[in-house]
């Protein structure tokens, strides 16, 4: 069934946008919202009247017009209702300037653009600028034409895209020091403003849609990524804030927060390229949470923000804050979730965690758990972007670290999806769910089990395998291998179950130790196999709690035909972290992964090394009889093949493998 007819929307078309200019005298600051509401009323010959919030810029009164009702306009000024005394306004919408698609909403757990046709996000942030890789401009373009449609900007400080304030040579050598510039307090910096008319407008001809990141963690912390020392809403800095906490409660400072928030609308709202208001990037880092536990001022102020964005919004762009859904309270207001994620697994995490229900969700940010570059962190990226897909969300998993995707050229990993995402039609299949796979006559290999959680705590401790073995068990295994929190407890292992169809080995490898040092005791049937403690690093500080030591040697262990139970049990003083537990020819030498519905399937398919090329059997699940197209895409080269067939029996017969990580999509 076709997506318009699955969501019967009506469908929406938007013209323009056109603007209008005035050069009126209104006293006061332009950019206080109360005591100047300067609107303008755009009126048709028709009888047809819109109104649009006007906004300051170079001296001059000015508001965009973009609309369902295109033709001539005879535009006047307002203040707080009132006309303001001037010469009117004539602008023309013509029909010629449609917009194809319109702007986007939420639609039960996907999205869909006024034009009634799905959008699915696919993309990496883009934050802010790095002095060694080309300007966001230039890399919204390069991000158009390798077919992506989703980015993340934030309105930071340090490339000067902040309202209130700028710091100059941010990434300039030290000896060269860097200057602060804020605005005066109510007010915005037009340097900063002009920044995001040139986003924007490239936004606009690369065919992006953006997060307008309009609040970062940072500028309200003094522990995580701290700004404040620098922020001129700090007291010590001439403001009025004593600490940053009461950024969420103080009046004034909601006052110039919501300032901003109609600036924005006013002068970028327009447009279609801007996906959605992001109102916090990591609520949950700033001072009133890290040192107060606020949530409640936290919540209040996102839902009278909220409230006020659609309030003034004619467009009804979405809603969104961004990474705490530890706290779902925090998106009762929101139109959509928006985690973020730093596994060591990234497949595992993104595609084992289950979505909130109710709204769409997609991971706003991901990377390995490590800021380090990692050994091919191409994977990575292909990984995430994968997982999303895979798992059914609203749209991939977004990349955090965008100047690797500039400096390491990862721009095919995303022009290899967009172009199974067009072949598949994917985001059109609302049916579509994560399904079982099996490949057929793909031989016996080591079974890898990697914890899908990071830094956070276990929740499962038994894990039978190898049907445990899929992500959405091994979210909720740690990584880090810990004694109990409570003294008077006593630890919690981990149990890995088993029957081994052959005599074989299990092999566990570590990525690291604490700094503080750490116990590992491991049981093999009940029976000490393994003991070692580490002590900690010489001259420890307190201050170095997250300090590591190398990862020591895997742990080897071997076994007899028969079922068997390996447990990890963690001694303390502080944490070994797991990288992976194999297990001799319980796993398979070819590997699947699906999602689809009777008429649909897309997979990724993986091999070790020497297992293709092959040709294979596919039983996926749901999937109905009969003839079908199949499509295999070599993810490494983005080669494709084409080839018929047809299922029988549930079963698809004789697909060609060649590359070791492959897309196989099945169309009717």
């Amino acid at each position: 069934m076709p997506f318009a007819s699955i969501l019967a929307l009506t469908v929406t078309t938007w013209f323009g946008p056109a603007q209008v200019a005035f050069d009126a005298t209104i006293p006061g600051n332009p950019y206080d919202c109360r005591a100047n509401d300067v609107r303008v009323v755009f009126a048709a010959p028709d009888g047809h009247r819109e109104e649009r919030l006007a906004y300051f810029d170079e001296g001059r009164w000015k508001a965009w017009l973009t609309t369902t009702h295109p033709g001539h306009y005879h535009a006047t000024l307002t203040r707080n209702g009132e006309l303001v005394a001037g010469p009117a306004a004539e602008v023309v919408v013509p029909e010629s300037a449609r917009l194809p698609e319109g702007f986007v909403h939420a639609q039960g757990t996907r999205f869909v653009t006024d034009s009634s046709q799905p959008y699915f996000p696919l993309g990496h942030d883009l934050c802010w600028r790095y002095p060694d890789i080309p300007p966001l401009t230039e890399l919204l373009l390069r991000m158009g034409a390798a077919g992506m449609n989703w980015a993340r900007i934030w309105a930071c400080a340090w490339d000067e895209k902040n309202p209130v304030l700028i710091r100059h040579n941010a990434y300039a050598p030290a000896e060269k020091g860097t200057w602060r510039e804020a605005a005066p307090l109510g007010e915005f910096l037009p340097a900063a403003l002009r920044q995001w008319d040139e986003l924007v407008s490239a936004a606009e001809a690369s065919g992006i849609r953006f997060q307008f990141v309009l609040f970062h963690h940072g500028l309200f912390s003094t522990r995580a990524d701290a700004n404040w020392n620098e922020h001129p809403w700090n007291r010590a800095n001439g403001g009025f804030l004593d600490k940053p906490q009461d950024f969420f409660t103080n009046e004034t400072a909601r006052d110039y927060s919501r300032r901003w928030l109609r600036y924005a609308i006013a002068r970028w709202g327009h447009s279609p390229s801007v996906l959605a208001w992001e109102l916090f990037n990591e609520v949950e880092w700033t001072d009133a949470i890290q040192k107060d536990q606020n949530w409640p001022a936290v919540l209040a102020w996102h839902n009278e923000m909220a409230a006020y964005v659609r309030s003034l919004d004619p467009y009804h762009h979405l809603v969104v804050t961004s990474s705490a859904v530890q706290h779902p309270e925090l998106y009762a207001a929101m139109d959509y979730y928006q985690p973020h994620a730093y596994p060591r697994e990234v497949f595992t995490a993104i595609a084992g965690n289950k979505p909130l229900p109710g709204k769409p969700w997609f991971y706003g940010e991901f990377g390995r758990g490590t800021s380090e570059l990692n050994k091919n962190e191409r994977m990575v990226v292909r990984d995430g972007i994968w997982a999303g897909m895979l798992a059914g969300h609203a749209g991939a998993a977004s990349y955090w670290f965008w100047e690797r995707v500039v400096k390491l050229d990862l721009y095919g990993e995303f022009a290899h999806a967009a172009r199974i995402l067009k072949i598949s039609q994917l985001p059109a299949h609302l049916p579509a769910r994560p399904v079982a796979v099996e490949i057929l006559g793909a031989k016996p290999a080591p079974l890898a089990v990697a914890p899908g959680r990071g830094w956070g705590a276990s929740t499962r401790f038994h894990f039978d395998l190898p049907g445990d073995a899929r992500p959405e068990c091994l979210t909720e295994l740690s990584s880090m291998i810990v004694p109990s929190p409570a003294a008077e407890q006593p630890p919690r292992p981990i149990e890995f179950a088993f029957t081994a169809p052959a005599d074989g080995q299990a092999s566990i490898v570590w990525a690291g130790i604490a700094g503080a040092g750490a116990g590992v005791r491991v049981l093999l049937d009940g029976k000490e196999a393994f003991h070692q403690a580490w002590p900690a690093l010489p001259n420890l500080k307190a201050s170095d709690a997250r300090s590591r030591q190398p990862a020591p040697p895997p742990v080897v262990l071997t076994y007899q035909a028969g079922s068997h139970t390996i447990t990890i049990e963690g001694l303390g003083p502080a944490w070994a972290q797991l990288d992976r537990l194999s297990l001799s020819d319980l796993g398979r030498t070819i590997r699947g992964y699906a999602i689809g519905d009777s008429d649909l399937a897309v997979l990724r398919v993986q091999a070790d090394e020497g297992a293709v090329p092959a040709t294979v059997d596919l039983r996926i699940a749901g999937l109905a009889d009969g003839l079908c197209k199949v499509n295999v895409m070599d993810l490494e080269t983005g080669t494709e093949r084409e080839q018929a067939a047809a299922i029988a029996g549930g079963v698809l017969r004789g697909v060609a493998l060649t590359a070791r990580d492959a897309a196989v999509v099945i169309t009717r």
